[in-house]
């Protein structure tokens, strides 16, 4: 891996028992900064190439790397450090009575020095720090999709996997969740992003990840 590379697959092969391989040998190289919007139609296998770089799922074949470490192996910890996520059901698992406390957990758990700081700033970046005191369950389906935004930011990870982040935003939180991804790219971060809105895979992205009929292409 070079320093430019966040974000290595090769010859990656994935898919569920008693499925069809979702992809095989798929190789890929993503580097710091860039936005890539994941398209394609259900049940290709975007939302699980994003749980294969969180480590949610292990391939059958062929390596990754994610900022230099191997998400299928024993670095959890490593990986927390590097990635964050919002996956689909993110806004709908949270952990703690508090947004501010919500925001802090990971960089908490990763023993980052002041964690309630990074939670501070997450939600200002968001521009929704008047939140911090709420419950996560009483908000809004947007401000939910915003809270689980700022907890996947909040401990500065170098790749950030997004599924879907843009569903159930009004006009808004749409324009705070676009604005947020060009800082966070400004910044050197990597996203991923998998969405079926062509209007917002335009307006964050420099490249597209295509899962179609024919394969997968990097456009």
């Amino acid at each position: 891996m070079t320093r430019e590379d966040t974000v290595i697959a090769d010859d990656l092969s994935f898919g569920y028992p008693g499925q069809a391989r979702l992809f095989e040998r798929l190789s890929l190289r993503f580097a710091p900064g860039a936005v890539v919007a994941v398209l394609g139609p259900n049940g290709r296998g975007k939302s699980s190439l994003l749980r294969l770089f969180a480590g949610l799922e292990k391939p059958l074949a062929g390596r990754i790397s994610v900022a230099g470490v191997d998400p299928a192996g024993p670095e959890a910890r490593d990986l927390a450090r590097v990635a964050g996520m919002v996956a689909q059901s993110s806004d709908r698992h949270f952990l703690r009575t508090k947004v501010q406390d919500e925001v802090a957990l990971t960089a908490r758990n990763l023993d980052l020095p002041a964690p309630a700081a990074l939670a501070a700033q997450a939600l200002e970046r968001l521009g929704i720090a008047d939140l911090a005191a709420q419950h996560p369950l009483d908000l809004d389906a947007g401000e939910k999709r915003l809270v689980a935004l700022a907890s996947a930011i909040a401990h500065g990870p170098r790749l950030l996997l997004l599924d879907e982040i843009q569903r159930g935003l009004d006009r808004i939180n749409r324009q705070k969740v676009i604005r947020l991804i060009g800082a966070e790219a400004a910044q050197g971060t990597t996203i991923l992003a998998v969405t079926h809105d062509r209007d917002f895979a335009e307006a964050i992205a420099g490249a597209e990840l295509v899962f179609g009929d024919e394969g997968i292409r990097l456009t």
